[in-house]
């Protein structure tokens, strides 16, 4: 595991940009996922894009591109897909992993490096034997197999983070 804080020079640009291009994401009790045109009651989370079964050029984005960059060069490692979150308070994302089938004419993802654009005191990133504190411009870089996930906490600022997929 690789931790880098006060990563990135331009990090209010990337918050901006994240915050623009996330939208509303709803699961129906089907587990059938769709962007919706308003806030479900109750549902504070922003998604960039549905990051497992979507491709996505989010990197691409001109707020976005430098950021990929730099981790590119940083890890030796090309970014293959990436998204950003938003949540708001008691939003929590569960236990999961990364590793899973890259995207047509990819191979799988190796890594992942996850930037906390945005966090607010007391957030903690857990993982199976560790709990890591993050803080706002941090890139956490990690192995793709290993799962992690947040708890819920009160929040008084939106945590926005960019996830990048790596291979």
């Amino acid at each position: 595991m690789q931790i880098v804080k006060d990563f990135y020079q331009d990090r209010q640009t990337v918050v901006d940009a994240a915050i623009r291009d996330c939208v509303f994401l709803y699961k129906d009790p089907a587990g059938n996922r769709s962007q919706v045109p308003a806030i479900p009651s109750g549902y504070e989370s922003w998604s960039s894009i549905d990051p497992v079964y979507t491709q996505n050029a989010y990197r691409l984005t001109a707020e976005i591109q430098p950021l990929a960059a730099a981790i590119e060069q940083l890890t030796g490692l090309s970014v293959m897909r990436s998204w950003a979150n938003l949540h708001k308070s008691q939003q929590w994302i569960g236990a999961h992993a990364h590793r899973h089938a890259g995207l047509p004419g990819t191979s799988m993802n190796k890594s992942v490096a996850t930037y906390y654009a945005q966090v607010g005191e007391g957030e903690t990133l857990i993982f199976e034997d560790q709990a890591v504190p993050v803080e706002q411009n941090m890139l956490m870089v990690f192995d793709a197999d290993l799962v992690h996930g947040f708890d819920p906490i009160d929040r008084t600022v939106d945590r926005i983070v960019i996830t990048f997929e790596l291979g």
